[in-house]
C-alpha cells in the first residue's frame, strides 16, 4: 500500500463523506487544542487523494477543525492510497479509539464497516456473515451480539435514537433515556409505530 508524509493546506482537505463521529467541544477537545496551540500538530493526520487532486480526511477530523479555528494553514498528513472500502475501515477503526462514543455514532460506524467488509468479499470468496461481524468488532471490546444490536439502531427514528444517546450524554436520572436492548426491540417496528411509541413514552414522562 503506497503512502507518503507531507504538509497539506487545511483548505484542500475535505471531511470524510458521511463521517459518523461528531466533534464535541469536550475536555479532550480542549486539551488537544491547547497542545496544538503550544506545540503544533504532533501526530500526522491520515488522508487519501481524491480524483480532483485534493484530499479526503480519514483520521484527524478534530485536528483539522482546530487548525481551521486557529488559522493554522498547513497540517502534517500521511497520504494513503486506498479503495473506498479500505478507507471506510481505516476511518472507523481509528475513530473507535475515542474515550467517549455515542451509541448513534457506533451504530453508523459499525454499519459502514460491516458493509465495506462484505463488499470487499465480493471480489473474492464470499464472506461468512458471522466472520464479517467478528471483523467489525476486532479490537473494539464489543461482542458480535453487541455489534448487531448497535447496527439495528440505524432503523430507529431520530427521536428514539436520541434517547439512546442520552444514556451517555445525561447524568441525571430525571432525563428520559432508553437502554440499548429496548431500543433494538423497537427498531423492528415501522416508522409510524415508532412515532406512536415515542409520543406515548414522552407523554408518560411529562
Amino acid at each position: 500500500m503506497k503512502e507518503e508524509g507531507i504538509e497539506i493546506d487545511v483548505k484542500d482537505i475535505s471531511d470524510f463523506k458521511n463521517h459518523p463521529f461528531k466533534i464535541n467541544n469536550d475536555l479532550n477537545y480542549e486539551e488537544l487544542k491547547n497542545s496544538i496551540i503550544d506545540y503544533g500538530v504532533l501526530v500526522p493526520t491520515i488522508v487519501r487523494q481524491k480524483d480532483d487532486g485534493k484530499y479526503e480526511m480519514l483520521s484527524g477530523h478534530r485536528r483539522k477543525k482546530i487548525c481551521e479555528e486557529q488559522g493554522i494553514q498547513k497540517i502534517p498528513c500521511i497520504i494513503k492510497s486506498m479503495t473506498d472500502d479500505e478507507a471506510i475501515i481505516l476511518m472507523v477503526d481509528s475513530n473507535l479509539q475515542r474515550e467517549k462514543i455515542l451509541p448513534s455514532e457506533k451504530a453508523l460506524a459499525y454499519k459502514m464497516k460491516y458493509d465495506a467488509i462484505k463488499h470487499q468479499g465480493k471480489t473474492s470468496d464470499p464472506l461468512d456473515p458471522k466472520l464479517s461481524i467478528e471483523k467489525v468488532g476486532k479490537d473494539t471490546g464489543d461482542s458480535a451480539t453487541q455489534i448487531k444490536r448497535y447496527i439495528r439502531l440505524n432503523y430507529l427514528i431520530p427521536e428514539l435514537l436520541q434517547l439512546v444517546d442520552d444514556t451517555v450524554l445525561k447524568d441525571k436520572k430525571s432525563i428520559l433515556t432508553m437502554e440499548l436492548r429496548s431500543a433494538v426491540e423497537l427498531s423492528f417496528l415501522t416508522k409510524k409505530e415508532q412515532e406512536i411509541v415515542y409520543e406515548e413514552i414522552s407523554n408518560e414522562y411529562v
